[in-house]
Formats: structure tokens, sequence, C-alpha cells
């Protein structure tokens, strides 16, 4: 133990209880290795023989900010104690050289010289560790309470030799603090069954063929909307050892699915999560932005309470065109028409039992089109449906018609929509997706240009409303996605996954 009297060291110390949450055992320590993800398993075997394992830790986690620092989080009876919390980083300084898509730049250098600084300082005991004195600003009880943390930089070698055999691995990329909150707490009880233990390594970077190599060691990765999982990058995959790919998300035209049946890679989805979720927000962005609803609320925290502007229309009497009658689609359709509103729809594959109960019309495309006050998108990114919303479809729109998307980015022609806005032809645009949204949704820019032109121009429209892709983001939709994602990461030994939730 240090002779600073505000220093407490996690390795000996139990997690006080936090407010609402039984917390029996939280360690927190930073293993920050320049090494594969076998080798990081191991490192938390080790880590862990600072103390004995009380009721069982079923599963481990590491967070990598980027690829090339690892955060271990050990977790104990309740997974989901961790409440999604944004740790602390390290060394800031010495990572300015990082970009926010998690490529590295001159990193091998830069670890390099971070080592020799350290070692020349004598900062490494006969362990190899490193003792970094850091003070919790949060308040409250337990593990995020206000007091001082020892954090422990592991070398590789080191951890290598200590090692005891390593844990199954699942590498998440892409990830947010409520994707590790949620994934946490479907996976308490661990995957392996009885007191194995497996390890969860969250990546916050997406994976691509640049960062495919983190998933050394892992036998299954986990995949969102914005990793680009093609052949080159699938290769690397399977030459790592990953057999499934569990895509927590409904979308998969980011996922080369011939490559990865040739691969012998499993792909798995979310194929519907929430449909409620989305269709609510469809609906949400079609009162927020007829209603400005948005512009009062910034008016009147600014003590700005005229009324100017904000005019808006009766949705009651007017014509909704829902395009795409899945899930989502129908229950959107089926919300639309509480409002008294018309609904006419288009899909190749109509539901005819279903709109003849519910008072809902199946028109062309161009009929749907020609007819819409409301145009509500919800069907999936295909080479047939790609920019569906481009200049030809536009003239047909009727004027002055409001355009609604919270599927997929790429089904509209984002140049073609700000030349038909700046003409007055499209009388609103709100949308919860963007076709080059990767790198900026899910991302805080605030203190950055933003260098999207278009995404640029759309933001100063007055009648155009975005969201950064939110619309799944409720408790019952990521209780779901987890659930599900969980459960075929359990199955992937046997190879029975989940019905309707295998790729082929």
């Amino acid at each position: 133990m240090s002779g600073d009297p505000h220093h407490v060291d996690v390795a000996h110390a139990a997690a006080r209880p936090q407010a609402g949450v039984a917390v029996e055992d939280l360690r927190h320590e930073l293993v920050g290795m320049e090494a594969s993800l076998h080798d990081r398993a191991e490192a938390a075997v080790a880590c862990d023989r600072h103390g004995p394992r009380r009721g069982g830790m079923a599963v481990r986690c590491v967070l990598d900010r980027d690829p090339g620092e690892v955060e271990l989080l050990a977790v104990g009876d309740r997974a989901d104690a961790m409440l999604g919390a944004d740790e602390h980083r390290l060394d800031e300084p010495e990572r300015a050289g990082l970009d926010r898509r998690g490529e590295r730049r001159g990193v091998a250098g830069m670890r390099d010289r971070r080592l020799e600084r350290r070692e020349a300082a004598g900062e490494f005991d006969e362990f190899g560790c490193r003792r970094i004195h850091r003070i919790d600003t949060v308040s409250g009880h337990g593990p995020f309470s206000r007091r001082a943390w020892r954090r422990h930089t592991t070398r590789p070698a080191v951890a290598a030799s200590k090692a005891a055999p390593a844990m199954p691995t699942v590498a998440f990329y892409d990830t947010k603090p409520y994707d590790r909150q949620y994934m946490l707490a479907a996976s308490e009880g661990g995957l392996a069954g009885g007191d194995d233990a497996v390890l969860f390594a969250f990546h916050e970077f997406r994976c691509t063929l640049e960062t495919a190599a983190t998933a050394a060691g892992a036998t299954a990765v986990c995949g969102f909307v914005n990793d680009r999982f093609d052949r080159a990058c699938l290769r690397v995959l399977h030459d790592l050892g990953v057999r499934h790919l569990a895509m927590r998300c409904a979308g998969y035209n980011n996922v080369d699915l011939a490559a990865a049946r040739e691969l012998s890679i499993a792909v798995t989805r979310v194929p519907a999560y929430s449909p409620h979720a989305v269709a609510e927000h469809a609906v949400a962005l079609v009162l927020t932005l007829n209603r400005k609803i948005h512009r009062a609320y910034n008016r009147v925290r600014e003590q700005n309470f005229s009324l100017n502007g904000l005019v808006g229309h009766d949705l009651h009497g007017k014509t909704c065109g829902i395009v795409g009658t899945g899930k989502i689609g129908r229950i959107a359709a089926e919300i639309f028409r509480g409002f008294g509103m018309r609904v006419v729809a288009y899909d190749p594959f109509p539901q005819a039992e279903w709109a003849a109960a519910r008072g809902i019309e199946y028109l062309e495309f161009e009929r749907v089109l020609a007819a819409s006050d409301v145009l509500s998108l919800h069907l999936p990114l295909t080479p047939e449906t790609h920019h569906l919303i481009d200049a030809a479809s536009l003239a047909v729109l009727k004027p002055g018609a409001m355009i609604v998307n919270t599927s997929r980015g790429k089904l509209v022609d984002t140049s073609a929509v700000i030349d038909a806005l700046k003409r007055g032809h499209v009388g609103g645009l709100a949308i919860d997706v963007y076709e080059e949204e990767e790198g900026i949704f899910f991302e805080d820019l605030s203190g950055e240009i933003l260098q999207d032109d278009e995404l640029s121009r759309l933001l100063v429209f007055p009648n155009v409303l975005v969201t950064a892709h939110q619309a799944f983001l409720t408790h019952e939709a990521l209780a779901e996605i987890a659930r599900v994602t969980v459960e075929n990461l359990r199955r992937a030994g046997s190879g029975e996954f989940l019905a309707g939730t295998v790729l082929e």
C-alpha cells in the first residue's frame, strides 16, 4: 500500500455499493497493452490474482479507446453495475496523435519512446507494473466515488509470463457506454456457463480492414452499422480464428455475406429489436418539424416567447405515404392513422389483409409520391433502393411534402434533396440517418469544424431536422439487442442460433 493518505489500492479494497445497485465486487484496473486480445485475456486473469473471487466473475471485459490502449474492467456478480460510465482517459497529451476514427499516427514510435522514458525513470516495479495515482471527481458512493484509484499499465511480456490459460474472447466494435451497460447486463452469469470466464473486448473504434487485427485471440466479433465487414476484412478475421460475426442491428448492407459463407463465418443479426422505437421516432420527427417544437424550445430558453414563424399544419385530414410496410412501416402507418390521416403505402410485397383491416391503401410508388403530404421511408438498403429518392422521384413528389427517413441514409440522394429544398419543392426534411454518416454520427464533434459540406448545408435549413441515428435508442430496444446478441454468442459453439437471426 502506498503512503499516500488518499490512495486506495483497488486490488485489495472492495467496492462500496452504489445507490440503487447491488455491487458485490467491482475492480477497475487499466491494462494498456500493445498485444493481441489473447494476451489481454491472460493479463486479465493475472490481474484477478490480486484478490479472491467472490461469487464468481463470469464476464471480464476490456475497453479499447483506440487500437493501442486497452482498459480492463473486471466486473463482479452484478455486471450492470458499470452503469455505462465513461471512464477517465490516461495520458491525454500522449494520445494527441489519435484521430476520432481510432487510427494511430506514428503509434509504434510513440509506444517505444513512452516505454523507454518510463523504464529510464524507474516507473516500472519488479512485476512490470507502473502505479498511477489519480483522484476521481465523480461524487457519490461505489467504484466511481470521490477517491483515489491505482491503475496498472502492464507490459505484454510480463503479463504473458505470469498468465493463466486464455479466456474465450468476444470483440465488440464501435461501442458506446450504453452498449457496454446492456451487453454486460444481458451476459450476467457468463457465456460459457458455470464459473468459466469470458472476456468481452469493447472497442470504441470501428472494425475495418485497418483495425481487424485487433480481434486477434477472439472467436467471435460483434459489429454495428458503420463497421465495414468486406471480403478483405473478413479474411483477416477468419485468419485470426473468428468464426462468428454477431451484428447488433437489423441492417447488414455492410457485410459481404458471400465472403462470409466462403470463409465459414456464421453471421447473425437482431432482426426486430423494437419496431415501435423506430416508428415512434419517425412520428416524433414529423410532429417536431411540423410544429417547430425544436425552434420553440430554443426560443423559450432565451426568454423569447414570440410565436412568429412557428405556424404549423394539422396532420388530421392530410395524406401520409409509407414506403415499405415491414414491421416498422406498419406500426408507423397505424400511428399516423391515429392522427386521422389518410395513409397510402407502397411495398413490392403488400400486406393486403393488414391494409384492408386498417383502412390503408396500397398504390404504385409514383402515385404514393404524388399524393403524400408526409412521405416516410421504412425499407432496407439494397441495390434497388439505393437513392430511391433522387431527382427523378422528387420531381413526382407532391410540392411542399415533408420527407422522413429513419431507415438507411443512402435511400436518399442528399444532393438532389438539397436542390429541392433550395427551390422550395420539398417542404421539410426530417432524417435520423445520413448517407455519409460514418465517422460523424455517434461522435461528439462539437469542438471541431464539420468537414462534410452537404450535412453542413442541411443543418442551416430552418425546415430540416436531423437526429444522429437515435431512433433505436430506447431501453426496450437496447435490452432486446443485447439479449439476442448475447444469446447467439452463447449458442455459437453448437451453431444453433436463434430462429430468424441467421444471415445466409
